[in-house]
């Protein structure tokens, strides 16, 4: 896993992740960006990055803009409060299915998207493509990630090696715009999109044996 402390062999640039999805709504004119997730998590580098973007523009950002569904109990009412007393104009949140539950909250509460509040997901599920406003979100791509453990592993085999160290190798994540940040929807190259594993058994099934990351 590449949230090990200890170190990982194939994983994900979490704070660049975290950095090009905060710095694509501020570079849309927001001021600044909440980050929201599910619960804290002190090593969360996503959150580095979101840091490291406002930084890089010159704005002071502090934990008041970082909220986690745990804090509020789950309360879209509570949240909504936070966000109202905030002025937020801009969300990034910790994964599609967050921003996904966000959005419809927010378009039943007469909340338009991305106009009042625009929304950045995080991983590359095949959903964001039906939501309210098509969802942009930054690609956590699976099948670099498995390349490259494939190669890794017979690359071990080969060198006939135990125990080997840690190769702590990150895989750049994607930025995928789309309408609920304010940009054009994207359109739509192939049927289905194979990235999460949550729909790797249903896509495979329907996207005529092509693997396509978008």
């Amino acid at each position: 896993s590449h949230y090990n402390k200890c170190g990982y062999d194939v994983g994900i640039d979490n704070t660049l992740t975290g950095y090009i999805g905060t710095r694509h709504l501020l570079e849309h004119g927001h001021e600044k960006v909440l980050y929201l997730n599910i619960k804290l998590n002190p090593g969360d580098e996503r959150i580095r990055g979101w840091y490291l973007a406002h930084q890089e523009k010159g704005i002071e950002i502090n934990d008041d803009y970082i909220l986690s569904l745990n804090q509020v109990e789950g309360s879209f009412e509570k949240m909504m409060r936070i966000l109202k007393k905030l002025k937020v104009t801009a969300v990034f949140a910790s994964n599609d299915y967050v921003a996904g539950r966000t959005m419809r909250y927010f378009f039943d509460q007469g909340i338009r998207v991305p106009d009042d509040i625009a929304i950045i997901g995080c991983d590359g599920a095949s959903f964001v493509d039906f939501c309210q406003a098509p969802l942009a979100t930054v690609q956590q791509p699976i099948r670099p990630q498995v390349e490259k453990m494939v190669e890794l592993l017979l690359d071990r085999i080969e060198n006939k090696e135990l125990n080997s160290p840690l190769a702590n190798i990150n895989i750049e994540p994607k930025l995928l715009p789309n309408a609920s940040c304010g940009c054009p929807v994207r359109p739509l190259l192939s049927h289905y999109r194979l990235n999460t594993s949550a729909s790797l058994e249903r896509d495979l099934k329907l996207n005529f044996n092509q693997n396509q990351e978008v």
